[in-house]
């Protein structure tokens, strides 16, 4: 009967989840005049069909000039279970290359779902054919 009772303030406790804020950004260099790109901040999850987009710019084309500054903000409010530790990843996907479009992605960090609020910095240098070939932006 006691546990009848506790069960009601035990799912409460238990459904309560601490939360993240994350917080990234960077400069993206180019050496054409005119380029876009598509930046998203990931949570990673077992099967990358269930990774979480934590934010996105969505696509933005720069003219005239060789960088742009952006900055990306959003929160997790939990991860798997038995899981202390967000893992975080960033893609780009761009056309400043020689052909079509190219995805970079930054290497995955670890961050204590523990921490209120994570700070990343990701500067890159997008002028060359480097990473995986895109048909799409999105």
């Amino acid at each position: 009967m006691k546990l009848v009772s506790l069960l009601p303030v035990l799912l409460l406790i238990g459904g309560i989840a601490a939360k993240t804020n994350f917080k990234v950004n960077g400069t993206f260099y180019c050496d054409y005049n005119a380029w876009c790109f598509f930046v998203t901040l990931w949570e990673e999850d077992t099967s990358e069909y269930w990774n979480d987009v934590i934010d996105t710019m969505g696509t933005k084309c720069v003219f005239g000039r060789h960088s742009y500054f952006y900055e990306l903000d959003g929160t997790e409010y939990e991860d798997g279970p038995f899981d202390d530790y967000y893992e975080i990843f960033l893609t780009v996907r761009h056309n400043c290359t020689s052909y079509g479009k190219r995805e970079l992605r930054r290497e995955t960090t670890f961050e204590s779902v523990k921490t209120a609020v994570s700070y990343t910095t990701w500067n890159v240098k997008l002028t060359g054919d480097r990473g995986e070939l895109k048909d799409e932006f999105v």
